[in-house]
């Protein structure tokens, strides 16, 4: 329906605003990842370890340990770690164009949007089931570095509790992460196929 002349423009209401806001975020967090998988795979080898604060000597050789086991994961992962990383960050970086547009009150894109979100969900579950090797890997070194940054423990007891610990929260982190992006993708394709949607994001004689 087309606006009469000198007529003010229809307000966007807060959910399709917030829809675009989440849709920046779910871009910024795949072109990101995508750009850190990708910089990884280019990187030197030898600059690749990252030195972390060591308060306890003693879980320095479980350190070195952790992050050689984390970087052979990546390794061997390569060949499907580095596509996925690569096509994280093509569609973040769609993503964050077409919510851009979005934002600054451009017509079009709103059918693009919805399809690049719903595949940015879909490859990383895809990501997920397909680098579990590297997500363990990274997981113990994630706890060995947690361990080596605190100061010595009292007893061995009091160190396998934190070890334990923090092994929990590192394995249930991931998946979480996971479903709060999946709730956010659907959130985003809900509220952009909505017909108030549609009709701000998609008048009439505008090209896509």
């Amino acid at each position: 329906m087309s606006t009469a002349a000198g007529s003010p423009p229809k307000k966007r209401p807060f959910f399709l605003i917030l829809a675009l806001v989440v849709s920046f975020m779910l871009g910024t967090g795949g072109w990101v990842g995508g750009c850190e998988t990708i910089s990884y795979y280019q990187a030197d080898p030898a600059l690749l370890k990252g030195a972390a604060p060591i308060k306890n000597p003693d879980e320095r050789p479980r350190y070195e340990a952790a992050t050689d086991q984390w970087m052979l994961a990546r390794d061997m992962g390569k060949k499907h770690a580095f596509p996925l990383g690569v096509a994280a960050f093509v569609l973040g970086a769609a993503i964050l164009s077409l919510a851009a547009r979005g934002l600054a009150g451009r017509p079009g894109g709103r059918s693009a949007l919805v399809q690049v979100v719903s595949v940015q969900a879909v490859l990383a579950l895809v990501a997920f089931v397909g680098t579990r090797e590297i997500r363990w890997a990274e997981r113990e070194h994630d706890v060995a570095s947690v361990m080596a940054g605190q100061p010595a423990f009292p007893t061995p007891e009091e160190r396998l509790v934190q070890e334990r610990a923090w092994r929990a929260f590192w394995t249930l982190f991931t998946p979480a992460a996971l479903g709060i992006r999946t709730l956010m993708a659907l959130f985003v394709v809900l509220a952009l196929t909505r017909p108030t949607a549609r009709e701000l994001l998609e008048p009439a004689g505008a090209e896509e």
